[in-house]
């Protein structure tokens, strides 16, 4: 895979190699000029994401039995040299310094065959979800913006789940006696032993003859007796259970600036927000050397933010017909736009909605972000922002011009709508009975989400309108 991805790579031009690279974009354009620029990493990473396999597991799988086959050549042949110098080599010190020596070489064998592609493919990785939702945001905005007018973009294509990413850190103890005890007690003994080891080779002469033996004798003593002992005092000192360790971190995806045609401000964010919980509960096993049960879970979310600001010469709106306009979260694709924040002013009255998409799962390794769905967001900007001020516009106008250029029957008569009902079906364009006769299914149950009326009130509307036509 490796070597398709560097093959992908170098065929892109130089400012998308350094983006790749920095994961990082900042710039002021026009739409379509950002659009074509980031039409090559968009094609690339796309690419790259049909070279990933659907099976995650199966590759891992495939990958540790190539590596166990590499380790299973390399291995013996390490031990039977080490073998070879623990028989021929006097010095009982040089043959732990072969030994550190091939655990070293063990170590750099790993990170080269395992560490540096991983490095490598992971500095070449581009996410694909964060193109898919701005390429089509970066043609709708062409549209909708003046001639020559730019827009501010930011982009950070950073993988998440990484350490200097940390927001916070929150947790119920200050430290774990249990973990001092048991892992860090045995580790300094440990050290003891093999400092002591060191200095007899080094100054045999000072130290008695049979310390070593007893030396020995202690380290089984170490092992039998004293580390169950010291699994027991740890959980005996063990505190409040359980204990809980949450980290968050906060990556900012996408951060998007833009004057419309029409004067309003729009600010669009993309957040992904992660949070690693450890909880570490008291269970004491001494056969199985375990003092706690420790559990790991993940939540990540994705938090978009749309602000929209409309300027007051655009349109006119008193502090509390905004207000009462914006009274109600939106519901887009049956879902609640979960936080409403609205700020009339003087010069703008602008509306911030809040939108989170939640995932939650086992472990700290498996982790997934969800991307805004571009269809979502468009219809978030029109039946969240423009349909109340739209509807306010064009219902003045056709209060003007209704009663001199259309001829309107009274839709009263029409058994389930009223006055109010009728304004709204006057506002949405429809002012006869043959209009709402002639209507499909279709354009029918439109109007009726237009209007805000439920189907079940307006069964048979269209029945009572050819009736009366």
């Amino acid at each position: 895979m490796l070597k398709e991805v560097k093959t992908l790579f170098e065929a892109l031009s130089s400012n998308n190699k350094q983006l790749v690279r920095t994961k990082k974009f900042e710039a002021v354009a026009a739409p379509i000029d950002l659009y074509e620029q980031l039409t090559g990493v968009h094609q690339y990473a796309k690419k790259i994401s049909k070279l990933r396999p659907d099976d995650k597991h199966a590759l891992k799988k495939k990958q540790l039995m190539k590596n166990l086959s590499i380790y299973a050549l390399f291995i013996p042949v390490l031990i039977w040299v080490l073998v070879m110098l623990f028989i021929f080599a006097k010095p009982f010190f040089w043959v732990c310094v072969w030994i550190l020596l091939g655990l070293v070489l063990l170590g750099m064998f790993w990170w080269w065959r395992d560490i540096v592609p991983r490095w490598r493919r992971r500095q070449m990785n581009v996410r694909l979800d964060v193109f898919d939702f701005l390429m089509p945001l970066l043609l709708l905005l062409q549209e909708e913006l003046k001639p020559g007018e730019k827009l501010h973009l930011k982009l950070n294509l950073h993988k998440n789940n990484q350490h200097r990413l940390r927001y916070k850190t929150k947790k119920n103890y200050i430290v774990m006696p249990h973990r001092v005890i048991v892992r860090w007690l045995p580790l300094f003994l440990l050290l003891s032993l093999v400092s002591y080891g060191v200095a007899r080779f080094w100054f045999l002469d000072a130290l008695p003859a049979g310390m070593l033996d007893v030396v020995i004798v202690g380290a089984f003593f170490l092992m039998l007796v004293f580390f169950p002992f010291l699994i027991l005092l740890g959980g005996s000192l063990f505190g409040k259970s359980p204990k809980v360790k949450t980290i968050i971190r906060q990556a900012p995806k996408l951060d998007l600036q833009a004057r419309l045609a029409d004067g309003t401000l729009l600010h669009v964010n993309v957040t992904h927000l992660t949070m690693l919980t450890t909880s570490v509960k008291k269970k004491i096993k001494v056969k199985n050397y375990r003092t706690a049960k420790t559990k790991k879970k993940h939540k990540t979310k994705t938090v978009t933010t749309v602000k929209m600001a409309f300027p007051q010469r655009q349109y006119p709106l008193s502090k509390e017909t905004f207000m009462n306009r914006f009274s109600k979260k939106p519901r887009i694709s049956r879902r609640t736009i979960a936080k409403m924040k609205r700020k009339p002013g003087e010069k703008r009255n602008t509306v911030i909605y809040t939108d989170v998409i939640t995932q939650q799962g086992q472990g700290h390794k498996s982790l997934f972000y969800a991307m805004p769905d571009f269809d979502w967001f468009a219809k978030l900007i029109m039946e969240g922002g423009y349909h109340p001020l739209r509807g306010i516009t064009q219902d003045k106008a056709k209060t003007q011009s209704v009663s001199l250029d259309v001829d309107r029957d009274n839709l009263t008569t029409i058994g389930g709508i009223g006055r109010a009902t009728e304004a709204k079906l006057y506002g949405a364009g429809v002012f006869t009975f043959a209009q709402l006769a002639n209507m499909s299914k279709v354009e029918f149950h439109a109007l009726l989400k237009k209007v805000d009326i439920s189907p079940k009130q307006a069964t048979d509307w269209q029945k009572q309108a050819k009736e009366l036509m």
